[in-house]
């Protein structure tokens, strides 16, 4: 849990420090030239403390400048109104009357307080929240925003604060305080993405909670139909407005955004009116019809439509506009895969490694297209074919646990038991996984470790891995 939460704070890039360096720069020389302005041969009195006015950007040079030279003009005309007070009582020797100033000061000391505070409350309330104690993180949260309404971290930590009780607990209102305080937060521009992150995770809750459901058909259904009746909306809006290359410019960029945060059944909506006039022959632009086909397989790839993927990544390929379509032949190779269609998916991948710097390939390295060909082989029982490819990978990269793992699974159905053993170790150090277990465990069976064997095989059962409880039946429980 804590992981995913460090992902979230990773990915929205909270700001939970009151950085003050450059905004106290600012103000210390706005306060001396609003202080002199017009005077000359004045010397400013020393700055006085002071902290940022709520809606300031803690680090900006300007908004502590403009404070500044605010506050200097003001306490130059106090200190007038001062002088011309006392000259004027100098004037009257029938009395000394205590002289009352009513101006207001502020407490300085207590505001530079408060912000170490805050600052203070702001880090305990991180620490909680990545403790899983919501609870307290929410209460100090909405401490610091009932003595500093709008403050931008504090509405994203409790954005995703409620964010982690929805997942926890599903209930409505929570997802729409999460809702609420990332768009509180969102009022600060460089933080708008924040409304559109939350939107997607609480998405993928839902459907992980429908999952769970025994009503689990209709739940899903019903759920996806919102979605879809949602993405009509947005389609219809977008197919009615595009009509010339600088709404297609600008439906683009949308999609940009969208892409680049996840939001793939939003990406393929909006692709979709750019697509009809590809087809019908409307728009003619290279780049436009590279960039749709292009994009449209890869939001297919990231929601696992294969079909669709291999679809649109050929047709992609087949309008290339520039040498660079590696990862085209990656997902489309990995999609055949999947339908298992190894030939043509083999086919992608030994392209790729011929053509690898021609196309300035680079998304996923070329030892992990030797060891996805070096698979497809040994899924069609071509393992001496096979073993070519995988010392290649390993060659290239001994980092990757999926590679050691294919090496270890190569050499059992080779026979090569210790082999095997030590490759599916050096996985297992590095990521363990049910499948690297599994073949450890067999292949310790087979040189006489039972007992070692059965346990890895427990493990890997525990891990998921169903074909481990049959393996236990026959060779452990005898």
């Amino acid at each position: 849990m804590c992981r995913v939460l460090i992902l979230l704070f990773i990915v929205f890039n909270v700001n939970l420090t009151f950085s003050q360096t450059n905004w106290q720069k600012g103000f210390d020389q706005g306060f001396q030239e609003g202080y002199c302005y017009n005077d000359i041969g004045c010397v400013s009195p020393p700055v006085p403390t002071s902290i940022p006015n709520i809606g300031s950007e803690y680090n900006s040079y300007k908004d502590g400048y403009n404070q500044g030279f605010a506050e200097g003009q003001s306490r130059k005309n106090k200190d007038a109104s001062d002088r011309s007070n006392d000259s004027n009582r100098t004037r009257y020797k029938t009395s000394s009357p205590k002289f009352i100033d009513y101006v207001y000061k502020p407490n300085y000391e207590f505001a530079f307080k408060l912000v170490h505070n805050v600052q203070k409350g702001l880090d305990e309330a991180q620490t909680e929240m990545l403790k899983g104690n919501d609870d307290n993180a929410i209460y100090i949260c909405k401490e610091i925003l009932r003595i500093l309404p709008g403050q931008v971290s504090a509405n994203q930590l409790l954005s995703l604060c409620y964010l982690q009780k929805y997942k926890n607990e599903e209930k409505e209102s929570l997802a729409n305080l999460a809702r609420y305080h990332a768009r509180e937060a969102a009022k600060t521009k460089k933080y708008e993405f924040m409304v559109s992150m939350i939107e997607n995770k609480l998405e993928e809750y839902a459907i992980d909670y429908a999952k769970k459901s025994k009503n689990y058909d209709l739940e899903v259904n019903n759920l996806n139909e919102k979605i879809e009746e949602t993405e009509k909306s947005i389609l219809n809006y977008k197919k009615n407005s595009i009509t010339t290359s600088y709404d297609i410019n600008l439906l683009i960029k949308d999609v940009e955004l969208d892409f680049e945060i996840g939001l793939h059944n939003r990406v393929i909506s909006s692709l979709k009116p750019i697509l009809n006039k590809i087809e019908d022959g409307t728009i003619k632009e290279k780049k436009t019809i590279f960039f749709t086909y292009s994009t449209l397989a890869s939001s297919y790839s990231s929601k696992h439509k294969v079909k669709e993927c291999i679809k649109y990544a050929t047709e992609a390929i087949n309008n290339k506009i520039n040498d660079e379509i590696g990862e085209l032949f990656f997902i489309r190779g990995l999609s055949k895969s999947y339908l298992n269609d190894y030939y043509g998916s083999n086919s992608d991948y030994k392209y790729l490694i011929k053509n690898y710097k021609k196309m300035n390939y680079n998304t996923n390295n070329l030892p992990t297209v030797y060891n996805n060909l070096a698979y497809n082989l040994i899924l069609q029982n071509k393992i001496k074919d096979a073993k070519p490819f995988i010392e290649k990978a390993i060659h290239l990269d001994t980092s990757k646990n999926y590679i050691w793992a294919t090496k270890g699974e190569l050499e059992f159905h080779l026979g090569n038991y210790s082999d095997a053993i030590n490759a599916m170790s050096k996985s297992i150090v590095i990521k363990p996984t049910s499948n690297s277990y599994y073949y450890r465990g067999l292949a310790e069976i087979e040189l006489g470790n039972k007992a070692k064997g059965c346990s890895d095989l427990s493990k890997a059962g525990e891990m998921g891995e169903t074909k481990a409880y049959t393996e236990i039946k026959n060779k452990c429980n005898k």
